[in-house]
């Protein structure tokens, strides 16, 4: 579950561990989740741009490498394995 205080992994309804900054997140505001079909977990931020949790490790994507923006509000793969990624517009 993703919130404005990092991410959470629940299973069978207990709180298993809670994820920050410190734990290799780029930012704790969750504004997007999508698991893609290798298994990977994609992280959007509202401010730190993308991050993937592939193993027991997060890599972060952010404006600095070529995200557009580092708010990310949308995580789409095709049916070709392409990400696309989007942010919402005021």
């Amino acid at each position: 579950m993703g919130h404005l205080v990092g991410l959470t992994l629940w299973r069978d309804g207990r709180l298993v561990k809670r994820f920050a900054v410190r734990d290799g997140l780029s930012s704790e505001e969750i504004s997007a989740l999508y698991v893609d079909r290798a298994g990977d977990l994609w992280v959007g931020t509202t401010d730190g741009g993308l991050n993937r949790r592939r193993g027991e490790r997060f890599e972060s994507m952010t404006k600095a490498l070529g995200l557009t923006n580092d708010c990310v509000t949308a995580i789409y793969e095709d049916h070709e394995g392409s990400l696309w990624v989007g942010r919402a517009t005021a």
